[in-house]
């Protein structure tokens, strides 16, 4: 596939931007401070409004309320967002991940009782997959389901977990059988916040927020109709979630990350009383080349993904790639600007703190660089650096 965007993607970029040229306050990040309840129900309200117009879940087949979206409209919808700095709204994590799980895993019964209510954004739903032991290591991951008749009964803590204390429902991965491969014996669940058993606790972040949860299920029983697929086969459901998460859009959104990253440093630097010498503009040209390789490596992500397939082992490159280079240039920018952005009002400093955890969530750079070399370089599963 060309690395030029068709005529036709280019004016469906051209109709979202006009849509959001009408719609989006600019001035929403500083009006609403992330995770209070203003900011919850702005969120949500961008959820409806995206229902309203008719994009509340693009890539969604039509007969579930979707666009039928082609592989370019997609990304194309995701980088305009991004760039335009709009909110992801609360559904983010349901449309993107658990809905292509249900539409391609589940049952009918679970597709009509939970696609609408997450199309319209009335149904938030949080990712239920790391614990204290299991992070990268997801399959080390120890929350056991217990059959007892027609129910499943949770025991466990997950942690790390986003939008869990004003969530409806959690997706989760549990230990339904314990075999001699870890990655065998796990089943994927829907979970009700409000079951009895379930309890939330926020985790206070170093910058001051709650983002983040814990997660504890206490003998939390739910039907067997909430397991998603076949018992035992949740592990093969989540490698197929991840590589959703990893796919183009999810690129084009990281991409334009760098790409705000450099515009902001730049502005920061010329309003501050940096002396713009050849080691700034050296920092912020390499910046700049980050940011192309990661538009570029975007775009061959979307040449992989245009014929409809998941995305495939590319999406360890580029997520590897994207996530280090953010992650770098949030550094640069701390050293060029100096010591003032290290306070925590600082915008630079948010982009530092958010930056660096991108480099562990949706499969650490440790892990993608295992994908690449196992799967893409052929060598042997767990070879490192410095062994033979």
């Amino acid at each position: 596939m060309s690395f030029r965007l068709s005529s036709s993607a280019r004016q469906f970029g051209d109709r979202v931007r006009r849509w959001l040229a009408e719609e989006l306050d600019p001035a929403w990040q500083q009006r609403y401070q992330p995770s209070t309840p203003e900011w919850i129900e702005f969120q949500r309200d961008w959820d409806r409004a995206l229902y309203r117009a008719g994009w509340g879940a693009i890539f969604w087949p039509s007969e579930f309320g979707g666009l039928d979206a082609t592989a370019e409209e997609r990304v194309v919808f995701a980088k305009v967002m991004a760039e335009a700095g709009a909110p992801e709204g609360l559904g983010k994590l349901a449309k993107r991940l658990l809905a292509p799980v249900l539409i391609h895993h589940g049952d009918a019964a679970q597709r009509e009782r939970y696609l609408p209510p997450i199309l319209r954004g009335e149904m938030v739903w949080a990712q239920g997959f790391s614990e204290p032991e299991a992070g990268s290591d997801l399959a080390s991951l120890r929350t056991t389901g217990t059959v007892d008749g027609d129910q499943l009964v949770l025991s466990g803590h997950k942690i790390w977990t986003s939008h869990a204390w004003y969530c409806d429902a959690i997706f989760a991965l549990v230990r339904t059988a314990r075999l001699q491969r870890k990655q065998a014996g796990i089943s994927f669940v829907l979970v009700p916040a409000d079951a009895p058993g379930v309890s939330i606790s926020k985790i206070q972040q170093i910058d001051g927020r709650a983002e983040l949860s814990e997660v504890f299920f206490d003998d939390v029983r739910i039907p067997i109709g909430n397991v998603v697929g076949a018992l035992g086969d949740g592990w093969r459901i989540a490698k197929t979630l991840l590589r959703y998460e990893r796919g183009a859009e999810m690129a084009f959104v990281r991409s334009a990350e760098i790409r705000h990253s450099v515009r902001e440093l730049t502005a920061d630097l010329s309003a501050s009383r940096v002396n713009i010498d050849d080691r700034v503009r050296q920092g912020l040209g390499r910046l700049e080349a980050a940011y192309l390789a990661a538009e570029l490596n975007s775009l061959r992500l979307l040449g992989s993904q245009a014929d409809g397939d998941p995305p495939g082992d590319l999406s360890a490159v580029v997520k590897l790639q994207q996530s280090e280079e953010w992650r770098r240039g949030t550094v640069d920018g701390l050293h060029l600007l100096g010591g003032g952005a290290l306070s925590r009002g600082h915008r630079h400093f948010g982009r530092y703190f958010h930056a660096r955890p991108a480099t562990i969530a949706s499969g650490s750079s440790e892990i993608q660089r295992e994908i690449i070399a196992h799967r893409l370089l052929g060598l042997p599963a767990g070879t490192r650096a410095g062994t033979t």
